[in-house]
């Protein structure tokens, strides 16, 4: 799952969660992003971000990467930009954000050759705060943006839904962030199917578990013959 994070981290770098924020001459923002993707959409997540005092920029640039600005306006209270990076990953940033006294809103969308994303983000000055160069954050970021999507994994496996796994209805390659876990679900699959195996045990997992036989399927099994006696 290289591009998805990578994506992301770029992404997040304008909102950044760093705990403990004292006041000071810079500006604390509270931001909310949601992602949304072909077949997906993730929850929104809310964090807080330390801005330079009067930084109206939501594009922040990572230093590991050769991503470039190649076209910034401003127009009233409404800034637009692109941003184009080939390295680590090939893809286009377009923003759109309206500032409208302390509160913000807009959209970064990305786009690559496997990639076709937008995150909704909105935000609000809510203090101040010591403003620190982001760059030093990118670790701590990654790890969040992992985290994020770990977390949904073990939601879908617990539910047995395996289109984030397998793919199906023409999803992207992009909304597969779980196919690296695909023996994970496997297992959980497995272990339902075999509590199935008595009446009692398949009435209540075919009531709690709506797509047991696309999963049991999708990790290359019969149906009939995992729940069979």
């Amino acid at each position: 799952m290289k591009t998805f994070p990578f994506a992301l981290a770029l992404i997040l770098l304008c909102c950044s969660v760093t705990p403990g924020f004292a006041q000071g001459p810079d500006e604390l923002w509270e931001m909310s992003m949601k992602m949304e993707m072909a077949g997906m959409s993730m929850p929104a997540q809310t964090s807080q971000v330390c801005k330079k005092k009067g930084d109206r920029d939501a594009y922040v640039k990572d230093k590991n990467s050769d991503c470039k600005m190649v076209d910034s306006k401003q127009s009233g209270n409404r800034s637009t930009w692109k941003v184009v990076c080939t390295k680590p990953e090939a893809m286009t940033m377009l923003g759109d954000v309206t500032y409208n006294g302390d509160n913000f809103k807009g959209t970064i969308k990305v786009t690559g050759s496997d990639m076709d994303m937008t995150q909704n983000i909105a935000g609000k000055k809510i203090g101040g705060c010591t403003y620190e160069e982001p760059g030093k954050k990118v670790a701590a970021i990654q790890a969040q943006s992992n985290a994020m999507i770990a977390k949904e994994c073990d939601k879908q496996i617990e539910e047995l839904q395996p289109m984030m796994f397998f793919g199906g209805q023409n999803l992207p390659p992009e909304s597969l962030m779980c196919k690296d876990r695909k023996a994970d679900f496997c297992a959980r699959t497995d272990k339902v199917a075999q509590q199935m195996r008595d009446q009692a045990g398949f009435d209540a997992a075919n009531s709690k578990y709506p797509h047991w036989r696309d999963a049991v399927k999708a990790c290359g099994k019969d149906p009939a013959v995992v729940t069979g006696p």
